[in-house]
């Protein structure tokens, strides 16, 4: 149903039985098309490299699809001795192995599983990209407590939820920008669309932080540009 000639390799979710089945065959191209269905991604993910800093000898990724923020972390950080990865998708993660096959020195593990029911590594950071909004609010909420029992640093790249018509408005007219531009390609827009839409399951930037307060975390705020924000929360009690 997808690919057809007449509408070119635009993807549509509507082509799928669920959004499930839509976001499996996403994956499958992830590192095709993520960029262009999120124009901030590498600027995204460098902030959280910066932000873990170059000390750090442990990290684990939850939701780490192919491995992209581990690859630039462990690039960007001598002092990094192992790298975890967890990721409901064994394809996703054979291919996430095949990258991290060049940095045989360091200790790379895999773990196909749900991050909000398996127990979840100890390292010294643990990160995420893109990842939580596909869990409801209220788990979530309890993710962040159980990610800072196990790692004294999480640092998080999602989407948030708009609040206000301005942050409504910011956000259409950042699609609109790209489009226009050529940097964000139709055949991503549908899933950039459902991504960046109003809906529960995405915290809104005052949820995560009150989130973080309520774990005993510090919370801040890296980056933000419209539909995207990436923060850190830092355990007060470890």
């Amino acid at each position: 149903m997808i690919f057809e000639e007449d509408r070119g390799e635009t993807i549509y979710s509507a082509d799928f039985k669920n959004l499930e089945e839509f976001n499996h065959i996403f994956s499958s191209r992830y590192d095709e098309l993520i960029e262009s269905a999120c124009p901030c991604y590498d600027d995204m993910l460098d902030a959280i490299v910066r932000s873990a800093g170059s000390k750090i000898t442990s990290v684990v990724d939850i939701g780490c699809g192919t491995a992209n923020l581990l690859l630039k972390i462990i690039r960007n950080n001598p002092s990094i001795e192992k790298a975890i990865g967890i990721d409901v998708d064994v394809k996703t993660l054979d291919k996430a192995a095949k990258k991290l096959d060049a940095y045989s020195p360091i200790c790379s593990q895999f773990i196909e599983g749900d991050f909000c029911k398996i127990k979840l590594p100890a390292a010294d950071v643990c990160v995420s990209s893109l990842a939580l909004h596909y869990v409801s609010d209220k788990k979530q909420k309890m993710l962040i407590q159980k990610i800072l029992n196990q790692c004294p640093v999480f640092i998080n790249f999602d989407i948030y939820k708009c609040e206000t018509e301005q942050e409504e408005q910011d956000k259409k007219d950042f699609i609109s920008h790209h489009l226009k531009n050529g940097i964000l390609k139709p055949c991503c827009l549908d899933f950039l669309s459902r991504s960046l839409k109003y809906n529960s399951n995405a915290l809104a930037v005052d949820e995560a932080r009150s989130a973080c307060y309520n774990c005993g975390a510090h919370f801040k705020l890296l980056e933000k540009i419209p539909g995207f924000v990436v923060y850190k929360a830092v355990s007060l009690n470890l």
